[in-house]
């Protein structure tokens, strides 16, 4: 639908120049080129879309929990934008069905009537026609209603469209008007298109024959109501007044030519204004020792997607104000399956602000929106990595109301299990069917993690009884491949190696602080023994 309105405006845009500057001249030739082009540009801008590139400082994103702000699609609600979608469909049906048949009863006419053939032209004499036309190089005509003379006025009239091939125009626009209905102007471009090339025809008949005078006599001659049928060029139609004022105006001053730049402008701001999409780059840090000193841990970081809902976008909102940045999501557009394709983002924090927008015609891209509390850096732009686990957070309400949380590093998990339990108690954590402990969910890979679902509340005590009355974790794996199973994590207890038997007999209230190395920072630390991760647990003291 967004395609359509845009369509649709670009030929208003093209209508208004050529009725405010151009209908007056007698460029005809130009006038239908610039017409016609009015028709290519109109189907065709709107599909392109004209990249804005914007610089955005990278903040480092490891060890940090991403919220997606993303749900299922809800039931679709008939509102008033379907009931434009459906309208539209139907109208568009109907003038496209019409347009199909009177091109069939138009090509049934010529068919079921004597023709007499020339080496260019096919002429066709029908009594019952009231008024000549041609469809491309058939020229149809009534022989009695005109004397010889001009009849060979009338002829030569139609064969200038059959030569110059208006069948075409007509056709374009035809199917043009059909598609774009429900633009009022539509129907008079329709109109402006086909007059225009009445003028064409007539100037070069006039021209042509010499007969000033008698040509004119025979415009208003054949003043009588025009064939019914669409993609035709018929030798009279209801602009005969306006056809003999442009044969007597006097020719153009070539100086006026400038008046078609008029319509480069504007279509550069339209193209500016609704076409653009912002494109964030990201640049690195040139201080290496800043960059150390963020604390990643507490970064929060939201990604927007095309789904993203209202209620979505006011958690988002809420979530950052609790950390004193002023959020706002603002110029939202949806297409019709409800995706997002514009938005606008602004943020007020430490006296500092920003804005971010897009604007397409297809979905946005996943937008990342980090905050970094203690550099008090904010950073918006492309979500460029992809998210490697997803959890449904089950609704006390409704069960099919999710959210989705997306995690990228095993710190996430903790912040699930916070968020889950609003008190000590810890929720009960389902890893293959079976209960693990705290300490086992911090140990795995997020790599290997599937799906999540957290459920709460009735939802939980109904699967699990009452030991899931603080909400219930439940962790699918990946099928892991024969080289993953031989991949196990370095586990360090106070300074020392220990199996993993031992590390799963822990227990939670133990245990002081875990920390999880991965990459060149475990390897290092503990040499080749740490390739697959190294998780250092630090038991409390005693006291």
């Amino acid at each position: 639908m967004e395609y359509v309105l845009k369509a649709s405006a670009i030929l208003s845009i093209f209508y208004i120049c050529y009725r405010l500057f151009l209908q007056r001249e007698t460029f005809y030739e130009a006038n239908r080129w610039f017409l016609l082009l009015g028709l290519m540009t109109s189907a065709l801008l709107p599909l392109m879309v004209i990249p804005v590139y914007i610089e955005v400082p990278l903040t480092p994103n490891r060890n940090f929990a991403a919220v997606a702000a993303t749900m299922p699609h809800p039931p679709e609600v008939f509102d008033l934008t379907s009931l434009f979608i459906w309208g539209y469909a139907i109208g568009a049906s109907f003038f496209v069905g019409r347009f199909i048949l009177q091109l069939f009863s138009l090509t049934t006419l010529i068919n079921k009537h004597h023709k007499k053939k020339t080496e260019v032209f096919t002429f066709i004499e029908i009594a019952q026609v009231s008024t000549p036309f041609s469809f491309f190089n058939w020229i149809v005509y009534n022989p009695t209603q005109f004397d010889a003379q001009e009849l060979d006025l009338v002829l030569q009239h139609e064969k200038v469209h059959a030569e110059q091939k208006h069948s075409i125009d007509v056709l374009i626009m035809d199917f043009t008007t059909a598609l774009f209905w429900c633009n009022p102007l539509i129907w008079i471009y329709r109109t402006s298109l086909k007059q225009n090339l009445e003028f064409i025809a007539d100037h070069q008949t006039q021209k042509q024959s010499g007969c000033e005078e008698r040509y004119q006599k025979l415009l208003l001659k054949t003043s009588v109501p025009e064939e019914k049928l669409i993609s035709i060029n018929p030798f009279y139609n209801s602009t005969i007044k306006k056809r003999i004022v442009m044969l007597h105006k006097s020719k153009s001053n070539l100086m006026n030519t400038w008046k078609y730049s008029i319509i480069v402008p504007l279509l550069a701001a339209f193209a500016l204004t609704f076409n653009t999409e912002i494109i964030a780059q990201n640049v690195s840090d040139s201080n290496p020792a800043s960059a150390t000193t963020l604390d990643q841990q507490n970064v929060l970081t939201f990604i927007v997607t095309k789904d993203t809902k209202i209620e979505q976008m006011e958690y988002i909102t809420e979530k950052l104000s609790n950390e004193d940045v002023h959020f706002k999501f603002k110029n939202i557009e949806r297409n019709s399956k409800n995706e997002i394709t514009g938005i606008k983002i602004k943020y007020d924090y430490k006296n500092k602000t920003g804005t971010y927008a897009k604007s397409l015609s297809s979905p946005i891209p996943s937008i990342e929106i980090s905050v970094n509390p203690t550099s008090h850096n904010v950073t918006i732009g492309e979500h460029s990595s992809g998210l490697s686990q997803t959890i449904a957070i089950g609704s006390e309400k409704d069960s099919n109301h999710i959210q989705n949380i997306a995690l990228k590093e095993p710190l996430g998990l903790q912040k699930i299990t916070h968020e889950t339990s609003n008190s000590q108690n810890k929720p009960l954590i389902i890893l293959k069917d079976k209960e693990i402990t705290h300490v086992e969910m911090q140990a795995i890979d997020p790599d290997t993690i599937a799906h999540i679902s957290v459920l709460k509340d009735e939802n939980a005590t109904k699967s699990y009884g009452d030991k899931a009355k603080n909400g219930v974790i439940i962790i699918q794996l990946k099928a892991p491949t024969a080289t993953e199973t031989q991949m196990q994590p370095l586990y360090i207890l106070d300074n020392e190696e220990i199996t993993k038997e031992k590390m799963e007999a822990i227990d939670p209230d133990t245990i002081e602080s875990m920390d999880i190395l991965k990459d060149d920072s475990a390897t290092k630390k503990y040499g080749t023994k740490g390739a697959h991760g190294v998780i250092i647990i630090t038991s409390k003291k005693k006291k």
